[in-house]
């Protein structure tokens, strides 16, 4: 079955949250979405768990922090600039290791949806920095919540 990748919401806790769910179902959300936008893999070279992983990491989140629209606190997350995420392009066997800590982390929320996987995320972002060769110093600012 094909998989889609939902873009679901803000967090309260600074994160854009980003879902796969298979074709024909919606994706799963503790409270109602009052929007969300879903695409398909249009690419055979980019992995929708790559992707997953990148959106789900803080880079991404401050990327769109600055260059999406936002309502106060909140980010809205129409087709600009959700279209215009610079989604690095590397080869499929370097992305493994993303893909790898996602499958972890839908594994754990497949046993318990409230499971802790603080540590993987964390892991992520690590990994999304060292991609993009961030400094201690960029770091310091992406880790932060946004000013």
């Amino acid at each position: 079955m094909e998989n889609l990748l939902s873009v679901l919401r803000v967090s309260p806790a600074w994160k854009l949250l980003c879902a796969l769910c298979a074709t024909g179902l919606r994706p799963f959300a503790a409270k109602p979405l009052l929007r969300h936008r879903i695409y398909t893999q249009k690419d055979p070279a980019i992995a929708l768990k790559y992707v997953l992983a990148l959106l789900n990491s803080r880079l991404y989140f401050t990327w769109l922090y600055f260059k999406g629209k936002r309502k106060g606190e909140m980010l809205e997350l129409y087709q600009k600039p959700l279209s215009e995420i610079p989604i690095k392009r590397i080869p499929r066997e370097e992305q493994k290791s993303f893909v790898a800590l996602v499958d972890k982390i839908l594994t754990a929320k497949k046993a318990n949806r409230d499971a802790n996987t603080a540590a993987l995320e964390r892991e992520i972002d690590q990994l999304v920095y060292e991609l993009y060769g961030l400094t201690e110093d960029e770091i310091a600012i992406v880790g932060g919540k946004p000013s």
